[in-house]
């Protein structure tokens, strides 16, 4: 079975990520990235508890979907 493709939200988590192991700041992952500096703290703290497989995206979030019928 082939790979699903990855996200670009997933992409620009895993870039942070590579960043940040490099020993970037986070305000500096922030402005490359293109997100606040508060979202790269929480990456790096899901990065830290729960390794790369918890920055990736998860499905099912948000509000379902409502279909009149």
């Amino acid at each position: 079975m082939a790979k699903k493709p990855m996200d670009e939200a997933t992409k620009k988590r895993l870039r942070a990520a590579r960043m940040l192991k490099a020993g970037k700041g986070p305000a500096e992952v922030a402005l490359a990235v293109g997100v606040a500096r508060q979202t790269v703290y929480t990456w790096k703290r899901l990065l830290d508890e729960g390794g790369i497989d918890a920055l990736r995206a998860v499905p099912g979030r948000g509000r379902p979907a409502r279909l009149d019928a």
